[in-house]
């Protein structure tokens, strides 16, 4: 018994320190930074007829991020464009997000995931700021990576924690014992 309590203090003890981890109890194990990968954005600037799309995933947490242009009357809305932003569909998290500065060179994608912490349940956020390298094809469309990092990988930084109301009910009142004499000079005919 004293060995498995030394274990857990000295984990403890780890986690506070490395200044990699987030100190939120009962989550050890929550990274400050993570890995974005595979990120990449078609866009058209003059062309809605070509499906504009971006994508992106997170490894650690197992979340796949894809998002393309909504049709709007037959025609594609594409998204990207400087000064905008829009929520992209996530699996294995609460939608995303990528957002495109006005300058249209920098760009950002964000994202959340639920964890159970000891007795609460967390959203934390990430998000990762991304420099956009595009390359035009014979058509103009253009095809952006990261251009900090090399095939399309950047970090996304932690940037805020929710905490989640439990899901159930809270529990009855407690109960109270009333004696069957009590009871029964209460009853109203």
């Amino acid at each position: 018994m004293k060995t498995t309590i030394t274990l857990w203090g000295l984990a403890a003890l780890t986690a506070a320190q490395n200044p990699d981890l987030l100190p939120v109890h009962g989550c050890l194990n929550m990274p400050n930074t993570t890995t974005i990968t595979n990120f990449t954005f078609v866009h058209h600037p003059r062309n809605l007829g070509i499906k504009a799309f971006v994508q992106w995933e997170s490894p650690r947490f197992s979340i796949s991020c894809y998002g393309e242009s909504p049709t709007a009357s037959g025609a594609n809305v594409p998204i990207g464009f400087p000064g905008t932003y829009t929520s992209i569909p996530c699996k294995g998290s609460q939608n995303g997000g990528f957002q495109v500065a006005t300058d249209g060179v920098n760009a950002s994608v964000e994202f959340s995931t639920w964890q159970q912490c000891a007795a609460s349940q967390y959203y934390f956020h990430y998000k990762a700021d991304i420099v956009l390298e595009c390359k035009g094809d014979d058509a103009g469309v253009l095809t952006c990576g990261d251009g900090d990092a090399k095939e399309g990988n950047s970090t996304a930084g932690f940037e805020s924690l929710e905490w989640l109301q439990p899901i159930r009910p809270p529990p009855p009142p407690p109960f109270v014992y009333v004696p069957p004499s009590a009871a029964a000079s209460a009853t109203v005919v």
